[in-house]
């Protein structure tokens, strides 16, 4: 009984070094969303490529609207391309701990 319970104990010290382990590794990810990124209008003599699936990757769009839409970033997802707003005050690198909030619209079938 006291090899069993060693092994366990031996088991349970290593499980928790690895947890500790993980938990103060410092994750850094460059994200794809980019507030300054440029909007590209689609052009038929150089179409876009997706990006592997499940990969966000920028996209473009197509003029069809008398105002301009700078402000709206073309990315796609799946398959499925999206427009996104970010706020005037965001700022994507400062560590300052400010929320924002999100609102999705669903538009078309379903809606």
């Amino acid at each position: 009984m006291p090899l069993i319970m060693t092994k366990f104990t031996r088991c349970i010290a290593l499980l928790m070094a690895f947890y500790v382990a993980i938990a103060l590794q410092t994750v850094s990810a460059q994200s794809v969303l980019d507030p300054n990124d440029p909007v590209i209008t689609y052009d038929s003599t150089k179409p876009p490529v997706q990006p592997p699936d499940g990969q966000i990757g920028k996209w473009v769009r197509t003029v069809r609207m008398s105002w301009n839409t700078d402000m709206y970033k073309a990315y796609i997802y799946k398959g499925l391309a999206f427009r996104l707003h970010f706020p005037k005050t965001y700022n994507p690198t400062a560590n300052d701990g400010k929320k924002y909030p999100i609102m999705l619209f669903f538009h078309g079938h379903g809606e």
